[in-house]
């Protein structure tokens, strides 16, 4: 089998034969998790277009495993668990889901009322909180409002992200 070759400027991809792979160690403490020493993905192809995303994926799946590995780690030995900061796409898919959970609880509190006037401002304050909803995943908002803070803050508890008011995360965060 051929020696894999480091491909310059792409921290743990080589290239075997022809095919780029990931290829990473694995620290002893995370070897109950991994279950091996050393992590392999072969992306079956030698282009590096198309290997870049999938590489690109397989690094964050190793550094959420690891942080997990961390995590259990420093459980186990009685230390605060470490926090990570999420990607923009997390980021965007716990706006939208909040946001949609939101919207569904505003359905079902309303599903019952029966008067006309009720039911027909309602339809105007759904299509406005849609258009706020659309507005704000455009990112063409003005400013965050003292709600959306609230929200952005109640989003970084939940997921026990390690995003602080100073970091782009955080401004990236309130804009949507």
């Amino acid at each position: 089998m051929a020696k894999p070759q480091k491909v310059p400027g792409y921290r743990y991809l080589f290239r075997r034969g022809g095919v780029l792979v990931f290829r990473r160690g694995v620290p002893e403490y995370a070897l109950p998790l991994f279950g091996k020493g050393e992590e392999h993905v072969s992306f079956d192809t030698g282009d590096l277009k198309i290997a870049l995303p999938l590489w690109a994926e397989e690094v964050s799946k190793f550094n959420a495993k690891l942080l997990r590995a961390k995590a259990q780690r420093a459980k186990s030995l009685g230390l605060p668990t470490p926090r990570r900061v999420p990607s923009y796409v997390e980021i965007e898919e716990a706006v939208r889901k909040s946001l949609a959970e939101r919207l569904a609880r505003n359905e079902v509190d309303h599903i019952f009322d029966a008067a006309d006037e009720v039911v027909e401002d309602y339809k105007v304050q759904l299509a406005r909180q849609g258009e706020d909803v659309d507005e704000g995943l455009k990112r063409t908002g003005s400013g965050p409002s003292t709600t959306t803070i609230w929200i952005a803050e109640a989003l970084i508890d939940e997921h026990d992200w390690d995003v602080r008011p100073d970091t782009s995360s955080y401004r990236y965060l309130i804009r949507i």
